[in-house]
């Protein structure tokens, strides 16, 4: 009894399998020894046969971290067409169109820090575009993003420009002030001694005065004599 039953799984998969490689599935992954003891040979066959994608899973496998993979590659791939769009449309002008693009890639992008980054870039443009509300709104979505010293002057020199855009000017020296501090504190490689060497190498730079020698006089007569 136990044989039949198996038989009549097998057969089902085959069958399944088939209707779905008709209808056009990319390809179909089986875990065996859970549902089924094995792949059926008939199904392997079909599978040759039909140049259908068939995958065997191990028995520890997970599905949803399988489909999570999946989803990240698939996203990622439409988030980079969305990017490659908006650069054709920028070098035509039109950044509020560049700017759709941009924000739909952030939104289908899982990874929070890539995300953010887009999330800044697309906030860019829309500032470019007047859409102040808009890039506000995608800078508020950076902050759950982990982003750089950099990107977050970067953020904070946005911030400035909209608010010097906007009728909220009286807070943007503070947040260029903020914006110049993160980029002061990342730029530590500038030490006073290299200060000291850039001067030295200005003065270098300048061309030098000609300076006509100056008569040297003792004393009274020689002057009158001069003259």
């Amino acid at each position: 009894g136990q044989r039949c039953v198996v038989g009549k799984q097998s057969v089902v998969v085959v069958r399944h399998g088939l209707r779905l490689a008709e209808r056009g599935l990319a390809g179909i992954a089986v875990k065996p020894v859970r549902y089924i003891p094995t792949i059926p040979a008939a199904m392997i066959e079909a599978a040759d046969r039909l140049d259908f994608p068939l995958i065997e899973l191990p028995a520890d496998a997970a599905f949803n971290e399988i489909i999570q993979a999946v989803l990240t590659v698939i996203l990622d791939t439409q988030a980079a067409r969305l990017e490659r769009s908006a650069a054709r449309a920028q070098t035509r002008g039109g950044f509020a169109a560049a700017a759709a693009f941009l924000e739909r890639a952030a939104m289908l992008t899982p990874a929070p820090a890539r995300r953010a980054q887009r999330a800044l870039v697309a906030a860019q443009t829309k500032f470019r575009a007047g859409a102040l509300d808009d890039a506000i709104g995608l800078l508020s979505s950076t902050e759950a993003g982990s982003l750089d010293e950099l990107d977050r002057a970067r953020v904070d020199l946005l911030r400035a420009q909209i608010a010097f855009a906007s009728t909220h000017g009286s807070d943007a020296p503070g947040l260029l002030l903020r914006a110049a501090r993160r980029l002061s504190g990342r730029a530590g490689a500038c030490e006073p001694r290299s200060r000291d060497r850039a001067r030295g190498s200005r003065a270098a730079d300048r061309p030098a005065r000609a300076r006509s020698p100056r008569p040297r006089y003792r004393n009274a007569s020689c002057l009158r004599a001069q003259v």
